[in-house]
């Protein structure tokens, strides 16, 4: 038996939830618009989102135009007119749920949302323990041969520090951290051929 037959010896996966069943992420049959993270498929609607377990935003658009933005002891602040006040976290989900942005769970699971719907996801922190077992080697393996992947090195001084597993048919990015031998980061996006 090769080693995706001993990964996947039931011909029929129902669980698609990454979190319950990784090896799901190396199934190429799977696409990634079946894939789910803490419930969610590519394409629901941002309203399906539990927001009292959201506790971060990213790239937000601010509701009105800023002076700039700073970020210090777990708050987001912006500048407006000259005077600072905070962006609060309810104030950032708002934000992303009508003009676009990240949210994010504390397990590290991120969404990205546009139009008010989930248009890709990610793999963070904490829910990156899941796939901690997997070598540099033992995933090229278990993307297989159609896999593109990219070096990539420091400008300074040339060393190699991350390596990107692209399954871009599945619309699947993995980068690996080649200094700490770990993976670094996991998106997975609607395949936009």
């Amino acid at each position: 038996m090769n080693l995706i037959g001993k990964i996947f010896k039931n011909d029929k996966i129902k669980d698609y939830e990454i979190i319950s069943n990784p090896k799901i992420l190396f199934d190429k049959n799977v696409v990634a618009e079946e894939l789910k993270l803490n419930g969610h498929r590519i394409g629901d609607s941002v309203s399906l989102i539990d927001f009292s377990k959201i506790d971060m935003t990213g790239l937000e658009i601010y509701p009105q135009k800023i002076d700039f933005s700073s970020w210090r002891e777990g708050k987001t602040y912006v500048t407006i007119n000259g005077k600072e006040i905070e962006f609060t976290l309810e104030e950032r989900k708002k934000a992303v749920i009508e003009r676009g942005g990240w949210l994010g769970y504390e397990n590290g699971a991120r969404f990205r949302i546009e139009n008010q719907t989930i248009t890709s996801f990610s793999l963070h922190e904490k829910m990156l323990t899941l796939f901690n077992k997997y070598s540099k080697f033992k995933l090229k393996r278990l993307l297989g041969n159609n896999v593109n992947v990219e070096l990539i090195y420091e400008n300074y001084d040339g060393t190699l520090f991350r390596t990107d597993f692209k399954d871009l048919k599945r619309g699947i990015n993995i980068m690996w951290d080649e200094w700490d031998k770990k993976i670094l980061l996991i998106a997975i996006e609607k395949n936009k051929s």
